[in-house]
């Protein structure tokens, strides 16, 4: 089982040699230390025993799904442990800050080194957990949690008629986000002017939102934008990716379990939407409110240039949610019981992707559904213990009518409007 471990060291561990790091009241100073090469990094992979160095970890790349089509992808975070008997992993023996430092966790198979996770240390702690048996103890947290590390005080008002993929863009030139750790669709809403004051995270949040797109860091540590067109427009989110059931000969991919909910808590049947000290509109389905009572959602402080917009937005968000569905929420997989078939989808699969889950309950029609992988959790224990567990969210089974799309735009054709 081989893990590759890096990380973002100045000196590395137990390496005296320093370099010159801006804005540290030791490695900051002039004349002392060496100009570090660009992405240098320490692997931490194996001790000097030659032994692999990970112990156990947990990975948590989440969501909260809520009412219609609403996303927010959550901050990830990483709990690894590393086995360090020989102490060079002991705070006592780095000499340089660590929380705050970059790493990255990734797992070689089949001769490709596959990203788990990037990001940055939260906490570094040592531990004895035998007479000689030593080990640290990391938590670190992804990309989004740096982003959400700036603040920033207002500009003068720009970028009005920004497209959201625009607007994406400029919010990370303002933290100065590099370029090649972006991939960013174009978008399709139209936004006001923005002081880009404030957080800067919640301000990609809000574009997303006002998109109705997706907004994450994959495991590589690359800030990823989907625009709400992105799900029809990408093959990963547009195929079936893998088929998950019981049936073998049919190759499906056996699971664990499968959870299930049948609820009201995605329910939404009246949307009360406006931009910013703006006229609120209301779009309610009359229908549902009155099998099902009402279930409001109200966003009034969109982004949005206009409010032609804004009163799209709150009819294809009351659209997506207005009936209770049965809905399957999560499918946790055993790694191990079949590495050649499940690697490539646990280390291959990202969010927005298309499975297939089928269940066959007693005295029940095989029930076969299409979902988008909306969260993905790993857990590791050594020497072989591995389980993934991916949150679902109901796929779009229509295709959308699209204006000057030379397929999905012809008149006739079957296909449902979208926003």
């Amino acid at each position: 089982m081989t893990f590759l471990v890096s990380v973002g060291f100045s000196t590395g561990a137990s390496i005296p040699a320093r370099y010159l790091r801006l804005d540290d009241p030791v490695a900051g100073r002039l004349d002392v230390g060496l100009l570090a090469p660009a992405g240098l990094t320490t692997d931490l992979s194996v001790d000097s025993n030659g032994q692999q160095r990970v112990m156990e970890f947990a990975i948590d790349r989440g969501s909260t799904q809520g009412a219609g089509a609403l996303v927010e992808y959550s901050t990830g975070t990483l709990s690894l442990t590393l086995r360090d008997d020989q102490g060079d992993l002991d705070p006592a023996n780095i000499a340089e800050p660590i929380p705050g430092v970059s790493m990255r966790l990734s797992k070689v198979w089949n001769g490709t080194v596959w990203p788990l996770f990037s990001g940055t240390i939260d906490s570094w702690l040592p531990s004895l957990i035998g007479p000689d048996q030593a080990v640290v103890q990391i938590t670190a947290s992804d990309a989004l949690a740096t982003i959400g590390g700036y603040v920033r005080g207002d500009d003068a008002p720009a970028g009005a008629g920004d497209i959201s993929g625009s607007r994406i863009g400029r919010i990370l030139d303002a933290v100065g986000w590099p370029t090649g750790q972006r991939d960013i669709d174009a978008g399709t809403a139209t936004l006001a002017a923005t002081t880009l004051g404030g957080n800067a995270l919640d301000q990609l949040r809000a574009t997303a939102r006002a998109e109705i797109g997706d907004l994450w860091a994959n495991p590589a540590g690359i800030i990823t934008f989907r625009d709400r067109l992105g799900l029809y427009n990408t093959s990963t989110s547009t195929t079936v990716q893998a088929t998950l059931g019981s049936d073998r000969a049919a190759g499906e991919l056996p699971y664990v379990s499968l959870g299930m909910s049948y609820d009201r808590s995605t329910v939404v049947n009246v949307v009360r939407a406006g931009r910013d000290g703006g006229i609120v509109y209301e779009a309610g389905d009359d229908v549902s409110r009155s099998r099902y009572g009402d279930k409001a959602l109200e966003q009034t402080d969109l982004p949005l240039a206009d409010d032609t917009q804004v009163v799209a937005w709150a009819d294809y968000v009351r659209a997506r949610g207005s009936v209770p569905r049965l809905r399957f929420t999560q499918v946790v997989l055993d790694v191990l019981a079949d590495e050649e078939a499940f690697y490539p989808q646990v280390l291959g699969r990202d969010l927005g992707h298309r499975v297939a889950v089928v269940r066959r309950p007693p005295g029940v029609t095989a029930d076969s559904r299409q979902v988008y992988i909306r969260g993905i959790r790993h857990s590791f224990q050594a020497p072989r213990q591995w389980q993934t567990t991916w949150e679902l969210g109901q796929a779009f089974t229509s295709t959308p009518f699209i204006l000057d799309d030379p397929a999905r735009g012809a008149l006739d054709s079957g296909n449902v409007l979208a926003f």
